[in-house]
């Protein structure tokens, strides 16, 4: 009688009961933890074996996105694929909603790009060193003088590989778009290199912020048209641009347009 009349509370009010964690849910994420690990070892042994950085670089991005989506159970639905080959280098800017962004690019770009990250992630286990051997470009947000990171990434460019860059600088936990940042834009006109706008969904349905264990998810992709450097007189407008194609695709309000010059 005691078990029927908790059930039905159950049933009535869930919230209020906590459940167990899901057992899939649980092996998802120590399989995947597993594979960073691997990933983050092979790329040692790589390194001390000899091969080129470029290639160690290479191979660790498509460890990294073939093993970590196939454990965490991530299949990508992409609309535009075709945008995200280019003929030269460019700057791919992405809506940043959960750790698992990283694993979807990788899955999605494959070789010879090289990633922009806040200097806090160098500190994580296992991933700051995965970061550091794909060849990471940390960046402290609160230094003024970011003379060697525009250094380090027209280096990038200029050896013809692209840069991945979130815009907002930081993870979203609601999934709204967040104001977009000048650097990728600045960075982009000062090259003289195209934008690929990659929009990520709904990766927060696999991992949301704050989140502990993953879930098999469909993650929605859409891969932009290029956005030439000079679309725009200036990065103020570029940025803009870009932005607004991004709450256009996400169904979220424009931001307006500011007339001042930068």
């Amino acid at each position: 009688m005691m078990q029927t009349q908790v059930l039905e509370e159950q049933q009535r009010h869930p919230a209020d009961y906590p459940t167990l964690p899901d057992l899939e849910s649980v092996l998802r994420t120590v399989l995947t933890g597993q594979a960073v690990a691997a990933t983050s070892l092979l790329g040692m042994l790589g390194a001390r074996l000899g091969g080129s950085p470029r290639s160690n670089a290479n191979r660790i991005t498509q460890l990294l996105g073939d093993l970590g989506c196939g454990f965490a159970g991530l299949e990508l639905d992409i609309n535009g694929p075709e945008h995200l080959r280019q003929s030269g280098p460019v700057i791919y800017v992405f809506n940043h909603q959960s750790l698992l962004d990283a694993m979807i690019l990788a899955r999605l770009l494959r070789r010879d790009v090289v990633p922009f990250c806040k200097q806090e992630m160098a500190r994580k286990p296992l991933l700051g060193a995965l970061l550091a051997r794909a060849g990471t470009i940390f960046v402290d947000r609160a230094a003024q003088d970011q003379s060697a990171v525009l250094q380090a990434a027209q280096a990038v460019l200029a050896d013809g590989r692209s840069l991945v860059i979130a815009p907002e600088g930081t993870r979203s936990a609601s999934g709204t778009l967040q104001p977009f940042r000048h650097g990728a834009f600045f960075l982009a006109k000062k090259a003289r290199v195209p934008i690929v706008p990659i929009v990520l969904h709904n990766v927060h349905d696999a991992l949301p912020k704050g989140g502990l264990l993953l879930r098999p998810a469909t993650v929605r992709v859409s891969v932009l048209p290029p956005v030439a450097h000079d679309a725009e007189r200036n990065v103020r407008g570029l940025c803009e641009q870009v932005e607004n194609r991004y709450r256009r695709r996400l169904g979220q309000p424009p931001r307006a347009r500011l007339s001042s010059s930068d």
